[in-house]
């Protein structure tokens, strides 16, 4: 059995607790404390995934042990459990998994999805003893469950809106939760272009002893840099408070916003998440701006989100690609989304819709395509290649 069958026989409903005490009890029965290791976080909105893992990178060219906590996975749970560099074999997971199993029934408690991968990673953290955890927040930040260890650095990439039913829809209420995970005396390195929000965070921390650096109000960063620049710039920051040196790892030599590829009938494919409007907003800036011009087409999807969200997405998308040469897809999920949705677009856009069916006959060769959308569409189309 593999990990992602052995989850979709136990854990596969997903919900959010919205409530620790339950982890700190399970936190306290397995003594999943980690006073010896440092821990950085990474809360906002969009960037959170790439600052995350390049960061790690930046820590593995140093040669020290690293645990990477990411979410959500393309194609196998394993992407999330990252330690020193490499994913965890299934055996292994599967191990860790009827552990936590175990803990759970012990506790009398009722693990999410989430919740319960977060506390098979922190067992297998402890038992690599490594000496970074690198945590990329989930949902939000007060409430997450990766906000029961205490943070030493607290990296904040974005705010913007998404997840508003959970969340809130006004910035300063989503600020105020991706703060969540800053604690007293500690560090927090953001990169909030909005000189509002920059004032919200002055006030969210007043009397708690921060030690702040925001890369905009220090005039590290433009608002003409792509997002690209901005994860690495923060990466790169982190690392300096940590060490009180530069990384020797150059900003150009790593890019970690392409999820995945493959290669079909003579084609290429690559992978860029953009899961919400401004995601897709900071997609379009960073190909506009590096110049990417091998895409000769796209493919695009999202979750089953509101219409005129979509609509935005699209019309930021547009700006890059001629209409021949967009297609959506209508891949099965049960949060993709709805086909309705889809003929509108397609109406609207004058652009056809793909299928899981036909998408293969319509792909030319020589070609290369970038698929963007919703996490679940690129997973999908991952399983697809």
């Amino acid at each position: 059995m593999i990990p992602d069958l052995w989850l979709e026989e136990h854990y596969s409903g997903e919900f959010f607790s919205g409530n620790l005490d339950h982890l700190f009890q399970i936190q306290k029965t397995a003594n999943l404390y980690f006073e010896t290791s440092k821990i950085i976080t990474i809360a906002g909105t969009n960037g959170k995934g790439e600052t995350s893992r390049y960061f790690n990178q930046l820590l593995l060219h140093e040669n020290y042990t690293t645990a990477l906590w990411t979410s959500p996975h393309l194609l196998t749970v394993n992407e999330r459990f990252i330690f020193n560099g490499d994913k965890v074999s299934d055996s292994e997971l599967i191990a860790t998994f009827e552990d936590v199993k175990k803990l759970a029934l012990l506790n009398q408690m009722n693990l999410s999805y989430f919740e319960f991968l977060f506390i098979s990673f922190l067992l297998l953290a402890k038992k690599y003893e490594v000496k970074y955890l690198v945590l990329e927040v989930g949902l939000g930040g007060r409430l997450d469950a990766v906000n029961i260890l205490d943070a030493d650095i607290v990296l904040l990439t974005s705010i913007s809106r998404d997840h508003t039913d959970l969340l809130g829809n006004r910035y300063e209420l989503i600020l105020r939760e991706k703060l969540g995970v800053l604690r007293q005396g500690k560090i927090l390195i953001s990169a909030l272009e909005l000189r509002y929000l920059r004032r919200k965070v002055t006030e969210n921390i007043r009397n708690k002893n921060i030690v702040w650096k925001d890369l905009f109000e220090e005039k590290q960063l433009e608002t003409s840099d792509s997002f690209v620049v901005r994860n690495k710039a923060m990466a790169h920051e982190a690392f300096l408070r940590l060490f009180k040196r530069k990384s020797e790892l150059s900003l150009g030599l790593l890019y970690y916003g392409i999820r995945g590829s493959f290669e079909r009938k003579g084609a290429l494919f690559e992978l860029f998440p953009s899961h919400n409007v401004d995601g897709v907003r900071k997609l379009v800036q960073f190909l506009k701006q590096e110049q990417y011009t091998k895409y000769d087409k796209l493919i695009v999807s999202f979750s089953d989100r509101d219409l005129e969200d979509i609509k935005v997405m699209m019309d930021q998308l547009l700006l890059i690609f001629k209409q021949e040469n967009v297609f959506l897809f209508k891949f099965d999920h049960y949060k993709a989304v709805s086909q309705q949705k889809l003929d509108i677009l397609s109406e609207q856009y004058k652009i056809k819709i793909y299928s899981q069916e036909n998408y293969l006959t319509q792909i030319e060769d020589q070609k290369c395509y970038l698929v963007t959308g919703s996490n679940y569409f690129l997973g999908h189309m991952l399983k697809l290649s």
